[in-house]
């Protein structure tokens, strides 16, 4: 017998041998075929309903309203951190309520720099927060102290503190969130400008106001000045004087 037929008969056994042994299960599957297609069904079912219910849930945290609080740098100040209450979400924000985990002292009139404010806005709750809407009060505001070349914060309020935020949805389901916010944050950005932006040219302008200032004496001449915006060059005309 040449080595080709003993591969064919070989294998031939073989298969024979696995048809033997599988025949039971291939009987069970004959006999039980119905149940392994309702087993199916459901199977299928149960994937589909869950994939419905994340899709819901997805639509729901996409319409949902969203209230963050963070620090952000004051708008015209580079030396204050105002706290910030925001609706970044899609819906209305309904019965918000925010409070601290330190309370803010006030009472004193020449420390508070906003913070009596802050302490009045959040006493009761918000009834309607709209989507990006903010509420922005001054939290830290820095000032010189005498023998210190760092800021401090002339304002009662803590540099850091926890913001919880608790508030519904328009179909009254409630939400709360607690937010860990720290100055240092924001105390600690860095930012550049050129010379030939707007706060660059006004910087200039004022250095060159403060020269004029420091070096003319005061009279009773009424000028108009015109300047090149150089930082070393400041050109002034007089229009009128008393002799006129």
């Amino acid at each position: 017998m040449k080595n080709r037929d003993k591969v064919l008969v070989g294998g031939s056994v073989v298969c024979g041998l696995v048809a033997l042994a599988l025949s039971p299960a291939f009987i069970w599957i004959n006999d039980h075929g119905d149940g392994l297609s309702a087993m199916a069904a459901i199977a299928t079912g149960i994937v589909a309903i869950n994939a419905l219910r994340a899709s819901a849930r997805d639509s729901a945290d996409r319409s949902r309203p969203v209230v963050v609080a963070e620090f952000q740098l004051a708008t015209e100040s580079d030396t204050s951190a105002d706290l910030v209450i925001r609706n970044d979400g899609a819906t209305v924000a309904r019965n918000l309520s925010v409070s601290f985990d330190r309370d803010i002292v006030t009472g004193d009139l020449d420390k508070d720099r906003g913070a009596s404010s802050i302490q009045q806005r959040y006493s009761r709750t918000i009834g309607v927060l709209s989507p990006r809407q903010e509420l922005r009060n001054t939290w830290w505001f820095g000032g010189s102290v005498a023998g210190s070349d760092r800021l401090k914060n002339l304002n009662p309020t803590p540099d850091e503190v926890v913001v919880t935020l608790k508030y519904e949805d328009l179909n009254g389901l409630k939400y709360r969130d607690d937010f860990e916010l720290h100055v240092d944050v924001m105390l600690h950005s860095t930012h550049s400008f050129s010379s030939t932006s707007v706060r660059g040219q006004l910087k200039t302008m004022a250095q060159a106001l403060k020269k004029m200032s420091e070096r003319a004496p005061v009279s009773s001449t009424t000028t108009t000045s015109s300047f090149k915006m150089t930082d070393n060059f400041v050109a002034e005309r007089p229009i009128f004087n008393d002799d006129e």
